[in-house]
């Protein structure tokens, strides 16, 4: 996902992570530049947002958002640099990796 932060946001990065295995349609993926920059819904970080949208069981979510917030400090975009914790690049890296580890993948392909 990490490789994909640049050329994509922080949350189009995670699901550009996931685009082969999970058949995500390119249109999706640009749909999501929309929540980078803290503009997800109540400010939360973009890549999580994204992670959040690749898990649809409500306690997979639950420990999802629990493991992210202890690597991060927090959920919201604005607490997780003010703690400074991690960067951007950080936290797409981190809430793809959790996903991938709650959806059984492993960590998703370097392109």
């Amino acid at each position: 996902a990490k490789e994909h932060f640049g050329d994509y946001n922080c949350a189009q990065a995670v699901l550009k992570a996931f685009q082969e295995t999970h058949n995500l349609p390119e249109e999706l993926i640009g749909s999501f530049e929309a929540f980078g920059g803290g503009r997800a819904e109540g400010g939360a970080c973009g890549a999580l947002h994204a992670a959040r949208h690749l898990i649809t069981d409500p306690e997979t979510r639950a420990e999802m958002d629990e493991r992210f917030n202890e690597h991060a400090g927090a959920h919201s975009c604005r607490e997780i640099r003010k703690l400074g914790k991690l960067k951007c690049p950080g936290c797409v890296e981190m809430a793809a990796r959790i996903a991938a580890e709650l959806h059984g993948h492993g960590t998703p392909e370097k392109k």
